[in-house]
Parts: structure tokens; sequence; C-alpha cells
């Protein structure tokens, strides 16, 4: 039995949606579009074996981490209500407040209503710079004196 709660200020209809959490979706269907806020992303920091999650440069076994842990996720689909990001945007979100579902490539999605993000991200770009160009790049004491030259005269 489905638990719902519907408050009439609001289009949101709140389930009970935790016993769909381990469920597959429909492989012979696909997602167009969706509802009211509700948005649709697959999971951005998850390690290329498809199980792992990425903390700070370190793959983790996903059981070694928190389910409630903060998740990024890609948005691939949004609803017409959605105001806040679009398709493409990078959004982090608390862990256990997603529903989430497999797809038939083996991505896992989630599904999550817009009031759950917590914010737009971008990724740090960290550059590695070899040792060797950790040297100054200019070295005083080797520096070549300017000479002086004459000003051009103002005709």
């Amino acid at each position: 039995m489905i638990a719902a709660n519907f408050d009439g200020t609001s289009s949101h209809l709140n389930l009970q949606i935790d016993q769909y959490a381990a469920l597959a979706l429909p492989e012979d269907f696909e997602f167009t579009s969706l509802l009211s806020d509700i948005i649709m992303g697959e999971y951005a920091d998850v390690a290329s074996d498809g199980k792992s999650l990425v903390r700070n440069g370190i793959i983790l076994p996903a059981e070694t981490v928190d389910n409630r842990a903060w998740r990024v996720v890609r948005v691939l689909l949004v609803g017409p209500k959605t105001q806040q990001v679009k398709v493409g945007d990078t959004v982090v979100i608390p862990g256990d407040k997603g529903l989430m579902g497999m797809s038939k490539s083996g991505k896992t999605l989630v599904f999550f209503n817009e009031e759950r993000i917590f914010g737009v991200v971008t990724p740090i770009v960290k550059v590695e710079i070899p040792e060797e160009r950790l040297e100054p790049m200019f070295d005083p004491t080797k520096a070549v004196p300017i000479k002086k030259t004459a000003k051009a005269k103002k005709k």
C-alpha cells in the first residue's frame, strides 16, 4: 500500500516512495517527459565500475558510504514546473532524498523534486604541475641590466 498525502496548497503529492528504491525501471519504455517539478538525473559521482563512489578523488565501495551522504547528480530530464535547474546542470542532493532506479544501460538514475536540491555545482579542475616546472621562471641573479636609450625627439 502506498501512503500518500496531498496538501491542497501545493502541487506536491507526497508519496512514501522508499519501497520503490530497489526496483528496476521498465526496460521497454523510456521517459520522454516528467510531471510537475520532478527531475531525473544520473549520479555523477560514481566510479567507472558503476558501483563505487568517488569522494575527494578516492574510490570507495558504495556500501562504505553513508546513504545520507551528499550526492552529485547530472540532470537529464526536468518537469515543466522545474524553475531553477535545466538539463545538463549538475546538482547536489542528500543521498537519501531521491528515488533510485536502474536503467537498461546499467546506470543508476535518480528521481527527485526540485526542492531537494541544495545547489548547482561545477567540478573543480585540479592541475598537476610537474616538479621540474615548479622552479622559478625568473632568476634575478641572472638578470641582464636594461640599457637606457635616448628618447626620440618630437618634430
